[in-house]
Parts: structure tokens; sequence; C-alpha cells
């Protein structure tokens, strides 16, 4: 339990690899036949908290492939204690990740599951989480402005409930889907004011890209951004968030004739990655440096 708490809060602190050390342990530690009944003391049960965050925390540090099997793991062992409260969290930390990983309809296909179950067990803050994600997937789906609208309502009803925890990276998610600054500016007062960081590399890339697309705007100020991104990230040996961090700014580089910059900036990140190679960043990335070569 030290080590599901730890590895918890130091994951939401930005600082990956501590929490990755700490939640394997913990992992390494239960016992399902002697801790089998930890969801009734604890409200949600120890290995599948453990292990969702422990794929968060994978996914950020590079390991793509091993952080599917943790998230993976987390709903089946949840789906077979039964036990509503553990599944909530399951599914709303499996949206996270399917979120973070770009992956649209398996998203789609947990919010709706959460939804239900939320409805079910009487679950407000569950239900405005998967109603979240109910309306990205909405707005990734083209009905724009339908979920734009439910996003707002979901974070609204959240926030209402009094959680405040993963507010940011929502914010993230909504400014992304609105291609505006204006609440990664609210989501970095609030890592600021939180000291919630393990979004925070996520955030200014996302300003950045939302300055690109502003009418007249100077790249100057974009490019401050991915560069403070990739200085986060790097901090935080957050090799993916830097890798997206750097695919920004080697992209914006190349609209500007820095095809040799961009390429020397990408080639080293690109090459630290050993799994993953299935995944739309690193395909992604290797499509561009293909195209610098």
């Amino acid at each position: 339990m030290g080590h599901r708490l730890v590895g918890s809060d130091t994951l939401q602190l930005g600082h990956f690899a501590e929490a990755r050390t700490h939640l394997e342990q913990g992992l390494a530690l239960y016992d399902p036949a002697r801790d089998r009944s930890s969801a009734q003391i604890y409200a949600v049960d120890t290995r599948v908290l453990c292990s969702t965050r422990l794929a968060h925390a994978l996914l950020a540090l590079g390991y793509a492939d091993q952080a599917s099997v943790w998230n993976e793991e987390a709903l089946a062992y949840a789906q077979q204690l039964a036990h509503p409260g553990t599944l909530a969290l399951a599914l709303w930390q499996a949206c996270v990740f399917h979120k973070l990983c770009r992956e649209s309809q398996r998203v789609a296909k947990l919010a709706e599951a959460h939804i239900a179950l939320a409805a079910e067990h009487g679950f407000p803050q569950a239900l405005a989480s998967g109603e979240f994600d109910r309306g990205w997937v909405a707005a990734l789906a083209g009905r724009h402005d339908e979920g734009i609208a439910q996003m707002r309502r979901a974070l609204a009803a959240g926030c209402a409930t009094g959680a405040e925890r993963g507010v940011s990276a929502s914010l993230g998610d909504l400014a992304e889907t609105l291609g505006r600054a204006g609440e990664t500016t609210e989501a970095l007062a609030r890592v600021a004011a939180s000291g919630e960081r393990w979004y925070e590399a996520e955030l200014h890339r996302l300003k950045g890209e939302a300055l690109l697309r502003l009418s007249g705007s100077d790249p100057t100020e974009a490019e401050a951004c991915f560069r403070k991104a990739i200085a986060v990230a790097q901090e935080q040996e957050a090799n993916l968030w830097r890798l997206r961090a750097a695919m920004s700014l080697a992209r914006l580089w190349c609209d500007h004739g820095k095809r040799a910059e961009a390429h020397n900036l990408l080639a080293p990140i690109y090459g630290w990655f050993t799994e993953g190679f299935d995944t739309s960043d690193l395909k992604e990335t290797k499509s561009l440096l293909d195209t610098l070569a």
C-alpha cells in the first residue's frame, strides 16, 4: 500500500522513473490470495491501481509496448474482481491511456462502458469523466460543436464533485480539440498551483501548436513553447513527450527551410526507442526522418 501511494503521487508530480520503481514494487508485493479484498478497505484494488499507474508511467517514459500490457492487465483483473469502484477506475484510466495513444475507437468503446457502469452505480465523478471522453470522441469524429459542448459540460460536472486531479490534462484535451491556446494557459496555471506535472510537457507543446494556428502568429513564440516542452520532458525522462515536442519543433523548422536542423534534432531521440514502433508517434517520426534523409 505504501508503494501504491508513493508511486501514484510521484507519477502525478512527473517523476516517472521513480513512480515506475514504486509501482513495480507494489505489484511484486501484491498477493492475490491475501490482498484480493484490498478494494473493500481502500476503495479500489491495489493491483489494478498500480497496474494503471504503471501503464501511464511506462508510456511517458517511452515503453509503449510494456505500457499496453499493463493497461490491459488492469482492465482484465478489474473485470475479474467485479468490484464496481475498481472497474470504474480501470475504465477511466484506460480511456486516459488510449487518448494519450491517440486511439479514438478504443476510447469510444471504453467510454460507453464507463458511462453505463457509472450510471448503474451512481458514480458522479466517473459519469462526468466518461461523458467528457464521449465528447472528445464525437469532436474527433467530425461532430465538433456537439463534442465540445459535451466536453465543457462534463468538465464542469467533474469539477463540481470536488475532483481536481486530472483537470489540467482534460483542459489540454479541450485545447487540442478547439485549437486554442487559452485552455492550455489555464491548465499550466493549475500545474503551477498544484504541482501536478505529469502532463506539463504536453501542455507546452499543445500551446505552441495552438499559437501556430493563429492568423499572423509569430513562430518564435510557438518555438519557445516547443523548446520548453522538450526541456520539461527531458528533465522528467518522459521520452514520449520529448519525441512529440521534438516533432512539433522539427515540423516548424521544416516549414522555414531548416531541414538539416530538424533531422539532427529528431534522429537521436527516435534512435533511443527500442519498442512501440507500431504506434502513430513512432510511425510519424520515421516517416518525417525518411523525407529529411
